[in-house]
């Protein structure tokens, strides 16, 4: 009976694994798409910058809101809702006539993605035992990164074969069977080890500390939104610039995403192995240095050299997010938890939307993707150094 009880967080945890797969299919694998997007609708890159970094814009504005939900309703209630609004945005979004509803119904996709994106990590981060957090959020970064490798081919051979359009198709599907799962067996149970679950908004327990009143909270979301910002902003213009310097067709830049987050997978189980055994600090700081060296390599006009160059980028860089994640769900726990995903989410967003913007805009201003490339590892150079500095003041 004890084994059974130690061992009940696996089904709710199972469920948000593979909601966090059907969700990300969408979100990491739909970049074959953008340059039949593009040419759609007559788009600059600074168009495409906007459109991609409304991921952004709506994390800006909506995850402290989710966090509160979260404490509000509890996560479950949270997920149904936001996968729910995914599903019609997608459906919007495949039926848009010109750039400004295109706009607006990627709008709604990424609000449902926004409230789903968080109450996931909430509730990974609440049915995990402590022990092994950096091991968790080793596998839902690897899960993540399978849902690319699915979602980015699925994309791309739809769009070959039927349009662009049709793209999408795969991934309302995918999100309807998600809704499924987590309804049926998403539960929030006994953890074993520490007593009791941290019910997210089990109105109960008391929490004595706030989450947007400690500034380690905001160090740490400014960190990871910095170093973070290459692993989106590389997934999103990948596509246009393998098509723009080299040009690749919809399936060969499918498969620089597809190996991209196909090497994460072990990247990720490995760094959250040496995350937990060893150092969370020194995990993170490896693959953030290991990334910056992959950015530099970007601009190379050896198209072997750039399709290496982004593959290590991809992976490295999305590994190191979610072994950030992970020193983040240590920082305060109980009620609390989905106000620290939201702060950090908050902070994310900013750079998911300074970053694709920044980078188109350079691109059109300069012509070519080299300054957008050197910007963003000045970026992360910076964000390795903040690194350091929380470091000493932060035991993870």
């Amino acid at each position: 009976m004890e084994y059974k009880s130690e061992k009940k967080w696996l089904v709710p945890f199972a469920a948000a694994l593979f909601a966090m797969l059907c969700l990300q299919m969408s979100n990491l694998g739909f970049s074959p798409l953008l340059p039949s997007i593009q040419k759609e609708f007559d788009l600059n890159y600074s168009q495409i910058g906007l459109f991609t970094g409304m991921y952004g814009i709506i994390a800006i504005f909506l995850s402290l809101p989710t966090g509160i939900s979260i404490k509000k309703w509890g996560e479950k209630t949270v997920l149904l809702a936001g996968t729910s609004i995914v599903i019609i945005g997608l459906l919007l979004l495949s039926q848009s006539t010109d750039f400004n509803s295109a706009l607006t119904n990627r709008a709604i996709w990424i609000a449902g993605y926004r409230f789903s994106f968080i109450s996931i990590l909430t509730a990974v981060s609440l049915t995990a035992p402590s022990h092994l957090k950096g091991r968790v959020m080793g596998i839902v970064g690897a899960v993540s990164s399978l849902a690319s490798v699915i979602g980015a081919p699925l994309a791309g051979s739809l769009a070959e074969s039927f349009g662009w359009r049709y793209g999408f198709a795969g991934y309302i599907a995918t999100d309807i069977l998600s809704l499924i799962a987590i309804y049926f067996f998403y539960t929030r149970q006994s953890q074993g080890e520490v007593g009791s679950l941290h019910q997210v908004g089990e109105k109960t327990e008391k929490s004595t500390v706030n989450a947007f009143k400690v500034p380690y909270v905001w160090g740490l979301g400014l960190v990871i939104s910095m170093a973070g910002m290459s692993s989106l902003t590389i997934t999103y213009f990948v596509p246009s610039a393998g098509d723009a310097i080299f040009g690749m067709t919809k399936t060969q830049t499918a498969w620089i995403i597809s190996m991209g987050y196909l090497l994460a997978i072990p990247v990720n189980l490995l760094a959250g192995y040496f995350s937990d055994k060893y150092s969370k600090w020194w995990t993170v700081i490896t693959l953030t240095t290991i990334g910056i060296i992959g950015l530099y390599f970007l601009s190379s006009r050896d198209e072997v050299v750039f399709k290496g160059a982004a593959i290590v980028v991809l992976a490295f860089s999305f590994a190191c997010t979610n072994q950030n994640y992970s020193i983040a769900g240590e920082l305060l726990k109980g009620r609390e938890t989905g106000n620290v995903m939201g702060v950090i989410s908050l902070l994310t967003g900013i750079s998911a939307y300074m970053g694709p913007q920044l980078l188109g805009v350079l691109r059109d201003r300069t012509g070519n993707f080299d300054a957008g490339w050197y910007m963003i590892m000045t970026i992360v150079s910076i964000a390795l150094g903040g690194i350091f500095i929380l470091k000493k003041f932060v035991k993870a």
